[in-house]
C-alpha cells in the first residue's frame, strides 16, 4: 500500500504523520460496542519502548532528537466512526549522527528489526524516497523511519487510539 508523501520538514512532517495516523489507528468499526484498552500511560511507555528497541539496533548509534511529542493527543476525528474520549500517544526523533551514505543500511536495519517483531510493512516509497512505515500485527501501533530532502532520519511512533484510563468513560 502506498501512502502519500508528506513534506519531510521537521515541524509538519510530525504533525502531518500524527495527523494521517490517527484516523486510521482510531477506527473501531462504527457500531461496535467500546472495548478496553490499554491505558494511556501505557500507550506513552511502549512508544518510548519501541523506539528504543529500534535505536539499539542501529549503527552507527544515533543521537536522539525529539522532532515530536504528544502524550495524550486527541483520537475524536469524527470521520472514523470511533468511541469520542479517546487519546492517542505519538513520538518522533530525528536520528543524528549517522552519516547519509549509510541510510540505507539503517532503513535495512529497521526494516529486518520490525519484520523480526510481528510489524507488517504497511508503506515502503523506496527507491522514490526513503519513507517505509509498518503496524504491529498484535498491539495496533504504528512506526515510520523517514529520510527527509537533506538526508537526515527520523523515527516515530504512534499509538491506536486508547481509553486515558483503559476503559470506556461511563456515559452521563
Amino acid at each position: 500500500m502506498k501512502a502519500n508523501h508528506i513534506n519531510p520538514r521537521p515541524g509538519i512532517a510530525a504533525l502531518a504523520l500524527a495527523i494521517a495516523l490517527a484516523p486510521t489507528a482510531c477506527t473501531t468499526g462504527g457500531s461496535e460496542p467500546p472495548v478496553n484498552t490499554i491505558t494511556q500511560q501505557q500507550a506513552n511507555e511502549r512508544t518510548e519502548q519501541y523506539i528504543r528497541d529500534v535505536v539499539s539496533v542501529i549503527s552507527p548509534k544515533p543521537r536522539l532528537e525529539p522532532l515530536s511529542h504528544e502524550e495524550a493527543g486527541d483520537c475524536s476525528d469524527p470521520t472514523d466512526n470511533g468511541p469520542q474520549g479517546r487519546v492517542i500517544a505519538n513520538r518522533s526523533h530525528w536520528l543524528r549522527d549517522i552519516p547519509k551514505n549509510d541510510n540505507p543500511a539503517v532503513i535495512n536495519t529497521v526494516l529486518t528489526w520490525w519484520s523480526d517483531h510481528n510489524f507488517t510493512i504497511i508503506t515502503d516509497d523506496r527507491p522514490a524516497a526513503n519513507y517505509v512505515q509498518a503496524e504491529n500485527k498484535t498491539d495496533g501501533f504504528r512506526m515510520y523511519l523517514r529520510e527527509s530532502a537533506q538526508g537526515g532520519l527520523s523515527l516515530g511512533a504512534t499509538s491506536p487510539c486508547v481509553w486515558p484510563n483503559g476503559t470506556p468513560e461511563p456515559k452521563p
